[in-house]
């Protein structure tokens, strides 16, 4: 009986009723003369049993197929199991398609009951249709079961459990999103047209541009660690027409007076209140999402990463290698490295946090007692020193966010102790070091560090008392008497109250984190950096063999080649960032309608400097490590036929000094004739364009001059057969 009862329940929750299909905007269309039919299922079953002596249609793969054709669809499609199959004419030839313009699109529902076979084993019937026919049919099929739309890939081998949507207009959008994103070679060769047909008519139906956000949301896909309230989904309302596409997507009843925001994940409205357990769900669990709504992220070293503790419970004693395989791909970026930070170990109750800035060649990594006083740091130094390379939108949400987590009301940003102080505004003494300290301390401290420690209020570090004293003169700080200096401790009273001001705090204004985060001088910062790190990768492909060292002569890590990469990306991102930095020094700040095309130049030329001093550095780097091949090694025949006209100059100089002469080929001796000196000197300033055959006619009458005799070991024969041997 109890079974009974779930089996009926599982029926009616799955049948299609009319109020659903023009709740969802579809149509039923005819799948064999796509005319439109009606909602009653009388018309359905008529209009299907008018084509009765025309086609049959195949209860495996809910196809129609003429009558005369049953025979090569068996042997085409079912080869194995084509005893099994039937055939038959009823309802199920009525599709829910989707109108796009003045046709149809390639996206379409099945109107069948829940007892059919065919929704038993959807997506193998679906990935059958794509095996063979290769259309744009088998890929926008999809299942409609109680006002829910489910689609699944039929390209995909794995299989991924179907995603839900409430509406088509997401559907089709995280549709055509996915396909273009993983199987964009395979649509351009089977369907070259899909795409642009879909997303043509998907942005016109929807008036918003819906692709830009479909590729903002691939983008956020691929980064971990990151808020699930202000990074991995948005205000819609807050986009350009995005209230109008907001009203198109808001099917749900209850939900008008709800803030609700979209995932960029999975496609689909959420409610602020619920948005932690959406983020909890298996389908989202491998994002990690965190409430910070900031880009500082967390660096694990290889025993604390959790993605590779996963992979080596999943693989035992694969641990070690998975992660040192995706350390070799992983690259040197530019501007994540700039807000990449690590929690070291100092006691069993408390950590630290430690931040280095990339771009400062000489700076040494600072440590900080809690995330948040490393973050105002790090913002601080960021803005007095690199404010050029981001946008302001980006540096005040990264401010605000600060002030949101710690429900500050006073601008953490734009305060200095100059302003105000624990005994009023206007009341900063220079020779007090008790007025150099951030006021609001008690509130940024753990209680275990507030009696040890203290906060500058210019550049939000925290000291111990005694290097605290030693850091204010950087501030201004200076004795004007003798009385000893010491410092208050830390308290919490009305005065810091007001200051902090958590009372007055608001939520309103944080929204979306910025699309733009890097301004034209960071954007062009990024790109010289990826130009380098390619020149980079292709010399190291070409050179492995000189510059990558053995496994048996590797000590440590400093010289892996993912650590050697690391380093050289590092060098070449200073030594741009000190061009860049000098351009804006020498950057004019009033501009002008004759200054417009000059300064165009000047970036062109700028551009063209940079380019050369790269390739000076890399013709150097070149040419240091060719000359350290020439070194020979012991017991190694020297070929001297092979060599290039700079080598022989190099091997013959070195012989010369092992012997105890000094050898200078533009020297001539005193019973040289005037003709042969002046035939030496023109020879010695062609080296490079001469022919290895003359340079080794130069080196045996040179020798011979010097009285030089060569031992057979390092003798060999010429290519030339009028050539003896050196």
């Amino acid at each position: 009986m109890v079974s009974a009862k779930t089996r009926k329940n599982r029926t009616n929750s799955t049948s299609i009723d009319s109020e659903c299909v023009k709740k969802l905007n579809l149509l039923y269309i005819c799948g064999y003369c796509s005319k439109i039919i009606g909602d009653g299922k009388e018309f359905q079953q008529e209009h299907a049993q008018s084509h009765e002596n025309e086609i049959t249609q195949c209860r495996t793969c809910i196809l129609p197929i003429k009558l005369n054709e049953k025979k090569s669809h068996l042997k085409k499609i079912h080869r194995c199991n084509y005893r099994l199959i039937k055939f038959s004419l009823d309802k199920s030839l009525i599709e829910l398609r989707i109108a796009a313009g003045k046709s149809f699109s390639n996206f379409w529902g099945l109107s069948l009951s829940s007892s059919d076979r065919a929704l038993q084993h959807f997506r193998s019937v679906s990935t059958r249709w794509w095996n063979n026919f290769k259309n744009g049919r088998s890929i926008g099929c999809f299942r409609v079961i109680k006002s829910k739309i489910f689609w699944s890939c039929s390209i995909c081998i794995d299989t991924k459990p179907a995603t839900c949507f409430d509406e088509t207009l997401s559907m089709r959008a995280y549709t055509l999103s996915h396909l273009e994103r993983f199987h964009l070679d395979e649509l351009m060769v089977n369907i070259p047209g899909f795409l642009e047909f879909e997303w043509f008519h998907l942005q016109e139906e929807a008036d918003f541009d819906i692709r830009s956000l479909m590729e903002l949301a691939a983008q956020r896909s691929q980064i971990r660690c990151r808020s699930y309230r202000t990074f991995y989904t948005i205000n819609l309302g807050l986009l350009e027409s995005g209230d109008s596409f907001l009203r198109k997507i808001h099917k749900k009843d209850g939900w008008e007076n709800k803030e609700v925001r979209y995932c960029l994940i999975c496609c689909c409205l959420i409610p602020l209140e619920s948005i932690r357990n959406h983020f909890g769900s298996s389908s989202h669990k491998h994002l990690e999402a965190v409430a910070e709504s900031t880009s500082f992220l967390r660096v694990y070293k290889k025993s604390e990463d959790p993605s590779c503790l996963v992979e080596g419970a999943n693989n035992e004693g694969n641990e070690v290698e998975t992660c040192s395989v995706e350390e070799e791909i992983e690259q040197f970026e530019f501007p994540r490295e700039l807000f990449l930070y690590e929690i070291v170990f100092k006691n069993q109750r408390q950590d630290e946090f430690k931040w280095r800035c990339c771009l400062c060649p000489r700076a040494h990594a600072q440590t900080f007692a809690t995330q948040i006083i490393m973050r105002m740091y790090a913002l601080r130094h960021i803005d007095e020193h690199h404010k050029f390379l981001f946008t302001e939108e980006f540096l005040a949400f990264e401010w605000f966010s600060v002030q949101h987590e710690m429900r500050a009301s006073f601008d953490i940003r734009m305060f200095t102790p100059q302003q105000y102080t624990e005994k009023g505004e206007g009341t900063f003494n220079i020779g007090d070091p008790n007025d150099f300290v951030l006021p609001q301390q008690y509130y940024f401290l753990p209680k275990g560090l507030s009696n040890t420690n203290v906060i500058c209020g210019f550049c939000y570090r925290s000291f111990n008392r005694r290097d605290f004293l030693l850091h204010i003169p950087i501030h201004g700080f200076g004795i004007l008497d003798r009385e000893p200096c010491e410092l208050r401790p830390v308290v919490l009273n009305q005065a810091v109250r007001e200051l902090m001001g958590q009372h007055n705090y608001s939520d309103d204004g944080l929204e979306d984190e910025p699309i733009n985060v890097l301004s034209v001088d960071g954007k062009r910062l990024k790109s010289k950096m990826q130009l380098a790190n390619q020149r980079t990768n292709q010399w190291n492909s070409q050179f492995s063999e000189f510059t990558t060292p053995m496994r048996s002569e590797t000590e440590g890590e400093m010289n892996t080649p993912r650590r050697k990469s690391a380093m050289d990306a590092k060098k070449l991102l200073t030594e741009t960032f000190k061009i860049l930095q000098e351009n804006a020094r020498n950057r004019v700040e009033t501009w002008n309608e004759s200054s417009c095309s000059s300064s165009s130049d000047e970036d062109n030329s700028e551009d063209e400097r940079f380019e050369k001093e790269l390739s000076l550095i890399d013709r150097k780097t070149l040419r240091t490590d060719r000359i350290e091949t020439i070194q020979p090694k012991e017991n190694q025949k020297i070929e001297v036929s092979r060599m290039k006209p700079t080598e022989l100059r190099l091997w013959v100089q070195r012989e010369a000094e092992k012997r105890g002469l000094t050898w200078n080929t533009s020297d001539s001796t005193s019973s040289d004739s005037e003709d042969e000196i002046i035939e030496n000197k023109r020879v010695s300033n062609k080296w490079s364009t001469m022919k290895p055959g003359k340079i080794k006619e130069i080196i045996r009458n040179a020798a011979k001059k010097r009285r030089i005799e060569f031992t057979n070991g390092t003798s060999s024969s010429s290519s030339d057969s009028g050539d003896n041997d050196i």
